[in-house]
């Protein structure tokens, strides 16, 4: 589901931008997304430690208010399929942090999983940016910005591990 859902994003996202402004799109989706989510909070009884709310704050700022704010204005200025190869790679970037910052191992296969993935994700993504099929104007700042949203991403998993194990 989750695949289904990230697969489509960026090409619903680029079909809305069409039709209301980047920010209008996400801030409605994340009203949406709140208002799906609040029976569960509510009904659920977990209390929260005050000492996590910190942590909270700073997954819910990475996970949807920087993640998406890069994430939109990226789609505006590239292609969604470009968008979408470049989002694919939060699973590679995911284990790369995850092995600098949390210390988690990575296995040999893994690891060259990681690095053809990524070769090919960038292949894929950036690859119209240095041919001669680009129409006109480059879109190497929606290519980054997009990038941003995925680092941001990779920030809101990692963080989000330690509050998710309570």
């Amino acid at each position: 589901g989750a695949t289904l859902f990230f697969g489509a994003g960026p090409v619903v996202a680029k079909l809305a931008i069409s039709e209301m402004p980047p920010f209008i799109f996400t801030f409605l989706r994340l009203t949406f997304a709140f208002l799906a989510i609040l029976p569960f909070f509510l009904r659920g009884g977990q209390k929260i430690d005050r000492l996590d709310l910190g942590k909270i704050l700073v997954v819910g700022v990475f996970g949807t208010g920087i993640s998406s704010i890069f994430f939109m204005s990226g789609i505006v200025r590239t292609e969604a399929s470009t968008s979408a190869a470049i989002f694919a790679t939060v699973p590679l970037v995911n284990a790369i942090a995850a092995y600098f910052i949390l210390k988690e191992k990575i296995v040999r296969v893994r690891g060259i999983g990681i690095v053809i993935g990524l070769i090919g994700s960038l292949i894929v993504a950036l690859g119209p940016n240095f041919s001669n099929k680009v129409s006109g104007e480059s879109n190497v700042l929606g290519d980054m910005l997009i990038l941003g949203s995925v680092f941001s991403w990779v920030a809101y998993i990692i963080v989000s591990k330690e509050v998710l194990e309570k």
